[in-house]
């Protein structure tokens, strides 16, 4: 078949789309936590999000970091498409399989709660169905955006129902956790069931005559074993707190941390927008204007502090009120919660830029270190200061977490010192710093070994 050729503007529909639907996603996931926490109260919610984040910190790793270099392999390799899908799909599969063992050993051995165990297994076995986004990734490769946007907002619409019924009957919670497999699955089942019923585009094609082939997952996981084990280790630094809470406290303080830490991560959501409208413009800058490259990247940095900053002093003050409107008494406690956690937000921020210029950079390993160390500190100060403070501690062990990850480990290397200074800089108004940003633009040129 004849591939599709991207252009600029097309470019930028797609990420429209795909960020669109993201929000979407984000979306339906705080408003199905609210309805879960307002029928079941702390001690539901808790156990729900308990159960997930068990559920992300193990299958999370399943990814195996394939995503970015399926992509560029099934668009430059249309002759090995079948084999690829193929057995990548099976590897990603088995490793669900695997970590979804492990999980259920870790929770046999650490979680107080026998139903957290029943919950995080049905999440987990729809979870395994995300070993088939080898089929997403194809879609990516043929510039099939729309389509894929398209099968997934119906699988979110299936799920979001999946959900919602049962929350609305006070059902047992198991079926809300059997609506999160069924979302878990579905946005990998349809596009699978859709390639394979499209008469040019499924195995009968030539271009993908399915096949396995062991040698082909060696050799991606051997190119990519640094993005795995940063991925994995993000998702680590997201969710551990909430596993640790859940061992040291209750599954009630789960809910009632969880309810405040919902809203300041869904604040998120426009450090993606600003991130994902810069960077294009960015990565064109890196290679070809250096001193506008350091202009825009610290406009794009003095854009992201002082936005969150300005969001998390304002949702500080209103948190009792937010929380009240949002899930009602019961979770009154959640509002000092809030006014910690939200100003993770600043640093979470940062981290975003900071994501994308490491690519851009080529510094794919120090994403790895930065989440390691991220990680460690978050499972150190959670189990210093739960016990002292309770879920506040909670909070304050993800600031210092997502500070570490997303600021702090740039100046343990001369490759992304430039990158510190940038950002501490950036806090200044433009005129004062303008020279200086360019200068620190240039090392990284220099760095890079540009011509």
């Amino acid at each position: 078949m004849t591939e599709k050729v991207q252009t600029g503007r097309g470019n930028s529909t797609n990420t429209a789309l795909l960020f669109g639907e993201s929000i979407l996603r984000m979306g339906s996931g705080f408003v199905i936590a609210v309805f879960i926490a307002r029928q079941y109260g702390p001690s539901g919610i808790g156990a729900v999000t308990t159960a997930n984040s068990w559920v992300m910190i193990f299958l999370g790793f399943s990814a195996l970091g394939l995503s970015g270099v399926l992509v560029r392999d099934l668009v430059e390799k249309p002759d090995r498409r079948g084999a690829i899908i193929l057995t990548v799909s099976l590897a990603k599969i088995a490793a669900g399989l695997l970590l979804l063992l492990a999980m259920l050993g870790g929770l046999y051995l650490f979680e107080k709660s026998p139903s957290i165990l029943s919950l995080a297994l049905i999440m987990g076995i729809g979870y395994v169905f995300s070993g088939m986004d080898t089929v997403d990734c194809l879609y990516n490769a043929r510039i099939e955006f729309k389509r894929l946007v398209s099968l997934r907002i119906v699988a979110l619409g299936a799920s979001t129902v999946a959900k919602l019924v049962p929350i609305y009957l006070a059902a047992d919670l198991r079926f809300v956790a059997l609506g999160y497999a069924v979302d878990y699955a579905l946005v990998y089942l349809l596009p699978v069931i859709d390639l394979m019923s499209r008469r040019n585009h499924g195995t009968r094609d030539g271009e993908v005559k399915l096949r396995f082939v062991p040698a082909e997952a060696i050799r991606l996981v051997r190119r990519s074993w640094p993005i795995l084990i940063s991925g994995g280790l993000a998702q680590v630094n997201l969710k551990i707190d909430i596993v640790i809470v859940s061992i040291l406290s209750s599954v009630a303080s789960v809910g009632i941390y969880s309810a405040a830490t919902r809203i300041s991560e869904a604040w998120s959501v426009l450090a993606m927008a600003m991130v994902t409208a810069a960077f294009p413009q960015l990565i064109r800058s890196a290679r070809t204007n250096i001193g506008h490259y350091g202009i825009e990247l610290s406009a794009l940095m003095r854009r992201l502090i002082w936005s969150a900053i300005g969001g998390a002093l304002l949702v500080s003050i209103l948190a009792p009120l937010i929380i009240g409107t949002l899930y009602g008494p019961d979770f009154s406690a959640s509002s000092s919660v809030l006014s910690i956690h939200i100003f993770a937000g600043v640093f979470l921020f940062v981290r975003t830029a900071v994501s994308r210029w490491l690519i851009v950079e080529g510094l794919l390993i120090f994403s790895l270190w930065s989440h390691a160390a991220g990680a460690s500190i978050n499972i150190i100060a959670n189990f210093i200061l739960i016990p002292k403070i309770g879920i506040n501690g909670a909070a304050w062990a993800s600031v210092a977490s997502y500070a570490v990850s997303s600021i702090v480990f740039l100046a343990f290397t001369k490759r992304t010192r430039p990158m510190l200074r940038l950002i501490l800089a950036s806090v200044l108004p433009a005129k004062f710093v303008r020279e200086y940003v360019v200068a620190q633009a240039s090392m990284m040129k220099e760095f890079r070994g540009d011509d």
